[in-house]
């Protein structure tokens, strides 16, 4: 889901960024833009930098949960639950079908996607 944001001082009109974002992350964005340190205990990371244009930390992968399950996305694929894969971006944002057949760098990506959601969920 895109996140827009209209900050005249900070952000460039026009700009755009593809790092991946958590709902985590605003809280300590907001504390950021205010000048505030967010504090260490937050699962959240700040994108503020971002914003200014400026390199961050962007994450490798988002977690996600909705009423039919947990999924891992990264900027390349989405992996639920069940253990389904599928690419994650479609230029007709319709949902992109289940894959099952990966190039070996696509498995070795999968496989790493696949143990973080593994361990997330033992959470």
């Amino acid at each position: 889901v895109p996140l827009i944001v209209r900050w005249p001082a900070k952000v460039a009109a026009g700009s755009s960024c593809s790092d991946l974002i958590d709902i985590s992350d605003i809280f300590p964005t907001l504390c950021s833009c205010a000048g505030l340190e967010p504090g260490n205990d937050l699962h959240g990371q700040s994108f503020f930098p971002q914003l200014e244009g400026r390199q961050g930390v962007p994450r490798s992968w988002v977690f996600m949960q909705n009423e039919a399950g947990y999924y891992i996305r990264d900027k390349n694929w989405i992996i639920d639950s069940k253990g389904k894969v599928r690419p994650t971006a479609r230029l007709d944002l319709t949902p992109a079908p289940v894959q099952n057949k990966f190039t070996e760098p696509q498995k070795k990506q999968i496989s790493k996607l696949r143990k973080e959601l593994k361990n997330l969920l033992k959470k």
